[in-house]
């Protein structure tokens, strides 16, 4: 009878074998869309289990504050839908995310230029010419 209550909990956490659990001190590093990369570091884990028998298990951030996304569970809000690819080091996180780092300067330049263009006019029309 002692080790009933046991044997369910190894029942039910035996959903984990299929869970991709990453070690403590894990760092994962997501790179979006404009060439920003996030980290986060995994501190630990949470394993929940409801009434009914259902394991919700995660991993926290190094404060244990809040879960941290991986590959397999992020969601598609926010940050989520801008995720291009995830890396487990640094070097790959900026090899990845050169691309869309050079797209934004591209982007920034042309919007540059066009304040230019659109200063210049302006100047025109109050009658300062480009020389003077």
């Amino acid at each position: 009878m002692k080790n009933e209550a046991l044997n369910n909990l190894m029942k039910q956490l035996d959903v984990l074998a299929d869970v991709k659990i990453y070690p403590l001190g894990a760092k994962l590093y997501r790179v979006l869309d404009n060439g920003d990369i996030l980290m986060e570091k995994v501190g630990g884990y949470r394993i929940e289990i409801d009434e009914a028998g259902k394991v919700e298990f995660r991993h926290m951030n190094e404060n244990n504050y809040s879960g941290v996304s991986t590959p397999e569970t992020h969601g598609g809000g926010g940050y989520g839908t801008r995720i291009v690819s995830w890396h487990f080091d640094r070097r790959s996180a900026n090899k990845a995310a050169a691309p869309f780092l050079e797209a934004e300067k591209k982007k920034k330049i042309e919007r540059n230029n066009d304040r230019i263009y659109e200063l210049q006019k302006e100047n025109i029309n109050l009658g300062v010419g480009l020389g003077q």
